[in-house]
C-alpha cells in the first residue's frame, strides 16, 4: 500500500498524499462518448490548500465542487454534465471491497455494438479471400460472438494490498435472462474424488467440480445459433456433430483433479476426473468422435502446403493394459511445409517458391500422444505412457498418496482451484544454462532451494449469474522473479562459458 501511495502521490505532487481525506474513496469514471477526446472525471475529497489543486490545474483540469467532493476533468462541458448525475454518485458513494477497483459497465456499451461489428467486419473483408457465402458465415459467426459478448452486464475488479500478498479480484456478471447467465448461474463446487491420486508437484496443479448440465446446455445453445448460419451442406454435419457432443458430455460428473509439469519444452500432462461410464463405453463414443472428425472436418479443411502437409488424429482403444486395464491411445500428427508460411511468400523475394529458397523446406512432424483409462470409476489422462502405469497401480490401490491435491486444495464451494510453482520452470531454465552459464545456474538453483518463490494460487467461483477469479500473489514471488529476470537479462549479455 506504501508503494501505491508514493506512485500516485508522486504524480500528483503530494508524496503522502497527505491532504486528501484518509477516509473518503478516491475515483476516476470514464464515460463512453464521442463528443470528448478525454472523457473522464476524477472524484476526490481535498485539502482545497493543498499542492494537489494546483498540479492538477497545472495539467489543465478544471475543477466543480460538490460538497465536500471535488470533481476535475479537461473537458468542461463533461464536468458540467455529470456533476449532477445520479449515476456518479451511486458509484462514488458505493462501499469499496478492494484498495483499488475497477469496472465496466458493458451493458451501456449495448449502442456501440453495431459499429464494433462494422468495423471488424470491414476488416476481416479486407484481409480475405473467402468466397461471398463464406463472408456471409463469418459475419453470422461474428454476430453470434458479439451477442455473447453484450450478455455480459459488467465486469469489475479489484487489487489488495498487505505486507505479504497482493490479492487480485475480478468478476464478470451477466445480464439477466441470457444463455449466459443461465449457464453462469450453476451451482459449482463439490468432492473431487480423484484428487487424493493426483500429486501436487508441478508448474500448475488444479482441481474443479462443475455442473456438466449447464456447460452442455450453453454449448448447445451456442451451436444452435451456428447450425441456424450454417451453410445447407454443413447443417446436417453440424446436427451429427451435436449427437456425438451430447454423448461426450454424458460421461463426465464435472470433476476432474490434474498436475502440469514441462520436460523437454513440452507439456506433461496427468490428470483423472469422475467417469459416469465404464472403459468399453468411453472407448466407443471417443472412437465415433474421432471417426468424425477425420471423415468430415479435416477431409473438408486441407491443410496448408498441399500434399507436403498433414494433419491426421488416431485413436487406438485398448492399445496395451496396465495391471490387467484397458489403454486407449490418441495420436496427433501435424506436419506443415514451411513454404506455405506466409513469412516464407513474404520473404521470398518474387514470390517464387521454386526461384528464391529461404528457409528450410523440410516438412518437420509434431507428434503428441495421450493415454486415457477409465478405473474404478475415475477416468484418467496422461500424456507419457510411463505415467499411465503410474496413475492405474494408486487408483487401484485405493490409497490416497502422502501427498495429494486434496490435502493442497480445501475450499469445497470452488468451481475451480488451481496453484502456479514457479520452481520447476527455474529448474528446467537452470539445467538448460548449467554447461554454458555455471554460476548462473547456481544461483538459479540457490533462489529455488531458499523456499522464496511460493506458489501463486487462484480459485474460480460460479453462481448468481456471475465468474469470479480470485487470485493471490505472494509479495517475496514476485520480488525474487524481478530479480531472477534482471540476472538472466544480465546473463544475455555475458558470454558463455563452455563446461569441460
Amino acid at each position: 500500500m506504501k508503494m501505491m501511495t508514493a506512485f500516485f502521490g508522486n504524480m500528483l505532487g503530494d508524496p503522502a498524499l497527505e491532504s486528501i481525506s484518509p477516509t473518503a474513496d478516491i475515483s476516476l469514471v470514464f464515460y463512453d462518448t464521442s463528443e470528448s477526446k478525454e472523457p473522464f472525471v476524477l472524484v476526490i475529497q481535498l485539502d482545497d490548500d493543498g499542492p494537489i489543486r494546483e498540479t492538477l490545474a497545472a495539467q489543465g483540469m478544471v475543477r466543480a465542487k460538490v460538497g465536500l467532493w471535488s470533481l476535475f476533468a479537461k473537458d468542461t462541458e463533461l464536468l458540467k454534465k455529470v456533476a449532477a448525475s445520479r449515476d456518479l454518485w451511486r458509484i462514488v458513494s458505493k462501499k469499496r471491497a478492494a484498495d483499488l477497483e475497477m469496472g465496466i459497465w458493458v451493458r451501456r456499451l449495448l449502442d456501440e455494438r453495431n459499429r464494433v461489428e462494422t468495423m471488424m467486419l470491414e476488416a476481416s473483408e479486407k484481409n480475405t479471400k473467402s468466397a461471398p457465402e463464406e463472408l456471409e458465415f463469418q459475419r453470422d459467426l461474428l454476430g453470434i460472438a458479439l451477442d455473447e459478448l453484450f450478455s455480459i452486464d459488467t465486469i469489475m475488479a479489484g487489487v489488495n494490498f498487505s505486507g505479504e500478498t497482493i490479492s487480485i479480484t475480478k468478476a464478470v456478471k451477466a445480464r439477466k435472462r441470457t444463455a449466459l447467465a443461465a449457464f453462469l448461474n450453476q451451482k459449482a463446487g463439490g468432492e473431487v474424488a480423484a484428487d487424493r491420486f493426483i500429486g501436487p508437484d508441478g508448474l500448475l496443479s488444479y482441481t474443479a467440480r462443475v455442473d456438466i448440465v449447464a456447460f452442455q446446455a450453453y454449448f448447445n445453445v451456442i451451436l444452435g445459433k451456428v447450425i441456424d448460419a450454417a451453410s445447407d451442406d454443413w447443417v446436417s454435419r453440424l446436427h451429427q456433430f451435436k449427437r456425438i457432443s451430447d454423448s461426450l458430455w454424458a460421461m463426465s460428473d464435472g470433476s476432474i483433479a490434474g498436475v502440469v509439469n514441462i520436460e523437454e519444452d513440452q507439456p506433461v500432462i496427468t490428470q483423472a476426473g469422475g467417469s459416469l461410464v465404464d472403459s468399453a463405453t468411453f472407448a466407443k463414443r471417443v472412437a465415433v468422435y474421432n471417426d468424425f472428425v477425420n471423415s468430415e472436418i479435416i477431409a473438408d479443411f486441407p491443410v496448408p502446403g498441399g500434399s507436403n502437409s498433414m494433419f491426421k488424429m488416431e485413436f487406438t482403444p485398448n492399445a496395451f493394459d496396465a495391471a490387467g486395464e484397458p489403454i486407449h491411445k490418441y495420436r496427433m500428427e501435424v506436419s506443415i511445409d514451411p513454404r506455405s508460411s506466409p513469412v516464407y511468400v513474404s520473404q521470398s523475394g518474387n514470390g517464387s517458391i521454386e526461384e528464391d529458397l529461404v528457409i528450410d523446406t523440410g516438412s518437420k512432424s509434431q507428434i503428441r500422444e495421450f493415454y486415457y483409462a477409465v478405473v474404478n470409476g475415475l477416468f484418467l489422462g496422461t500424456s507419457k505412457e510411463s505415467d499411465m502405469f503410474f496413475l492405474v497401480d494408486d487408483v487401484l490401490s485405493g490409497q490416497p498418496l502422502e501427498k495429494n491435491l486434496g490435502k493442497v486444495f480445501k475450499n469445497p464451494e470452488a468451481a475451480l482451484q488451481f496453484r502456479i510453482d514457479l520452481t520447476p520452470g527455474l529448474v528446467m531454465v537452470a539445467e538448460k544454462l548449467r554447461s554454458s552459464k555455471p554460476d548462473l545456474a547456481d544461483t538459479i538453483n540457490s533462489e529455488v532451494a531458499a523456499g522464496n518463490i511460493r506458489p501463486i494460487r487462484g480459485i474460480i467461483n460460479l453462481g448468481g449469474g456471475q465468474i469470479v477469479l480470485r487470485l493471490n500473489l505472494p509479495v517475496t514471488t514476485i520480488g525474487r522473479w524481478i530479480s531472477m529476470y534482471g540476472i538472466l537479462q544480465q546473463a544475455q549479455a555475458t558470454p558463455s562459458v563452455k563446461g569441460p
